[in-house]
C-alpha cells in the first residue's frame, strides 16, 4: 500500500510540476534564447517549450518533441554539462572544459546523448568546419536510435571567449528529420551572440 501511495505522490509531483509548462508559438522574427546568450531568427510555427531543462538550454519543436527539437545551448562554461544532471553516481554526465577542440565536443555530444536519450548506438556521420554566429565553429551530423525510434541529428556550434554555444536539431530519420531540415538549418545560421 504504501508503494501505491509513493507512486501516486510522484505521479502528482510530476504533473505539478509540467502543469504550468507550457508550448508557445514563436514569432517569426529575431528571437533571443538560451538564457538571453543567443539570438536566432525563428521561421513562422516553431513552438518554444516554457521549462528549460538547464539554465543555459532551451528547445522548440515545430510538430511536437518526439517529432522534432532544436536545441540551444549558450554560453556553457567551463565545468558545466549540456543536461541535467539526474544520477551522479552511477551516470555521470560529461562537463565541458574551455580547453575543449572539435573533436572533444564531439565526444561531449556522443557521451551525452548516450546517457540522456539511453541511446547505446549513437554513431557520428560527419564533422566539418562550418561558421556560426560570425565566428569559426563547427558542423556535426549524427544518428542514433532511442528505444525503437531512428533518429538523425545535426549540431551547430563554436566556443566563443571559452564558453561553447550550440544549437542542434534531432528528429526521427524516417521523413521528420528531412520535413523541417531546412528551416532548423535557417535557425542555425541565423544565430548571433548576445
Amino acid at each position: 500500500m504504501s508503494t501505491i501511495r509513493l507512486f501516486a505522490g510522484c505521479a502528482l509531483l510530476c504533473l505539478a510540476s509540467s502543469a504550468n509548462a507550457k508550448w508557445t508559438e514563436v514569432e517569426p522574427a529575431k528571437t533571443v534564447v538560451a538564457n538571453r546568450t543567443m539570438s536566432v531568427t525563428a521561421p513562422p510555427h516553431w513552438n518554444r517549450w516554457s521549462e528549460k531543462p538547464i539554465k543555459k538550454e532551451e528547445f522548440w519543436s515545430f510538430d511536437g518533441p518526439r517529432l522534432n527539437k532544436i536545441e540551444f545551448f549558450g554560453a556553457i562554461a567551463d565545468g558545466e554539462p549540456l543536461a541535467k544532471e539526474t544520477n551522479r553516481k552511477r551516470e555521470p554526465l560529461p562537463k565541458f572544459s574551455a580547453a575543449m577542440r572539435t573533436s572533444d565536443v564531439v565526444d561531449l555530444l556522443e557521451r551525452t546523448t548516450r546517457i540522456v536519450e539511453g541511446a547505446p548506438d549513437f554513431q557520428v556521420d560527419a564533422v566539418e568546419p562550418a561558421s556560426f554566429a560570425g565566428k569559426k565553429g563547427f558542423r556535426i551530423a549524427y544518428h542514433f536510435t532511442a528505444g525503437d525510434l531512428a533518429e538523425r541529428g545535426e549540431a551547430r556550434g563554436a566556443i566563443i571567449d571559452g564558453k561553447l554555444y550550440l544549437i542542434k536539431y534531432t528528429a526521427p530519420a524516417l521523413y521528420y528529420f528531412e520535413a523541417n531540415q531546412t528551416p532548423a538549418m535557417q535557425i542555425m545560421e541565423s544565430a548571433s551572440i548576445n
